[in-house]
């Protein structure tokens, strides 16, 4: 078993180079895997990068609302 690494939204954004804002589109259209701590959303980076990298969406049936 293999531990996530969930960051938040500002690095994710630092480590990728992809806008803040989109990463929030992305949550909000529930294209990546996301956990939401209190006010902070915090992005799962593996998929972050398969998206980035295939464009396909997870399928987000256990994932919060944006």
């Amino acid at each position: 078993m293999t531990i996530p690494t969930m960051v938040s939204i500002k690095e994710a954004s630092r480590q990728t180079g992809i806008s803040y804002e989109f990463i929030r589109q992305l949550i909000r259209e529930r294209k990546i895997i996301y956990v939401r701590a209190g006010v902070k959303f915090l992005v799962n980076m593996e998929s972050l990068v398969d998206y980035l990298s295939t464009g396909e969406q997870h399928d987000g049936t256990d994932q919060e609302r944006a």
